[in-house]
């Protein structure tokens, strides 16, 4: 039992020696998974009607693209920062977008008049990366 803890100590401390050294120690868990998938929404939005003159305001349900998942991030220890660590992060983002035009079927007037339903453009990813964060 004692030999266990000398073991476990003695690992604790090359732990604590590396991380003051900056060297990465990362776990076998820490895979990025940065992956566009597909996600049903309810949207809303308005649009100024010319031969109205005056602003509908749309809503549905629209199926749509979007970036999910982890990134690896990492803090080290650093003698060139006031705080004493270094920030690394990194972010699931879009890599590349297109436009797409959306139908939204429930619209209304100023005045609660139900009006036809119209298209809208809307920015979807169409890749996904892992980047660092802004």
């Amino acid at each position: 039992m004692l030999l266990r803890c000398l073991h476990a100590m003695s690992f604790l401390l090359l732990l604590l020696l590396c991380a003051a050294n900056g060297v990465l120690v990362r776990s076998r868990n820490a895979r990025e998974s940065c992956e566009l998938k597909l996600k049903q929404m309810h949207v809303r939005a308005q649009q100024f009607d010319d031969s109205r003159g005056q602003t509908v305001h749309c809503r549905g349900r629209v199926t749509t693209h979007y970036c999910d998942g982890s990134c690896r991030s990492k803090m080290i220890p650093s003698f060139s920062t006031r705080a004493g660590f270094a920030k690394l992060c990194r972010c699931c983002f879009e890599r590349s977008s297109e436009v797409v035009n959306v139908w939204l079927d429930h619209c209304e007037a100023p005045d609660g008049t139900r009006v036809p339903g119209r298209y809208f453009q809307m920015l979807e990813p169409t890749s996904c990366g892992c980047q660092r964060c802004t």
